[in-house]
């Protein structure tokens, strides 16, 4: 959303001071909050506040598989907020706060 230069506060990552004054504040932010952390396709939050689960399972453990987590939270430096970055992995029943999903269509309106 910030193109190829990271820009602390484009996007809600750990470089962003949630509550000014005093120390950083890391906390999620209502979707949209930040304008500024919009896709040219004009999807927001793609960059930062909470990692997105993907259909992109990565091997088993104990019997579960592991899916690729992508896109960062509100406490990801620099190198998590991108959608390149894969190594954040987890099972389907993995519970954090830094953690939801984004629910796509490829149909029209």
């Amino acid at each position: 959303p910030y193109g190829n230069t990271y820009a602390a506060a484009t996007c809600n990552g750990a470089g962003r001071d949630a509550i000014p004054g005093g120390g950083i504040d890391n906390l999620e932010s209502l979707t949209g909050a930040l304008a500024m952390c919009m896709t040219e396709d004009a999807v927001l939050d793609m960059s930062g506040n909470v990692k997105e689960w993907t259909n992109d399972p990565r091997g088993t453990v104990g019997g579960q598989t592991i899916h690729v987590i992508r896109g960062g939270s509100y406490e990801s430096p620099e190198l998590g907020l991108t959608c390149g970055t894969d190594l954040s992995r987890a099972t389907a029943d993995t519970l954090l706060p830094t953690l939801g999903f984004r629910c796509c269509n490829n149909a029209g309106p």
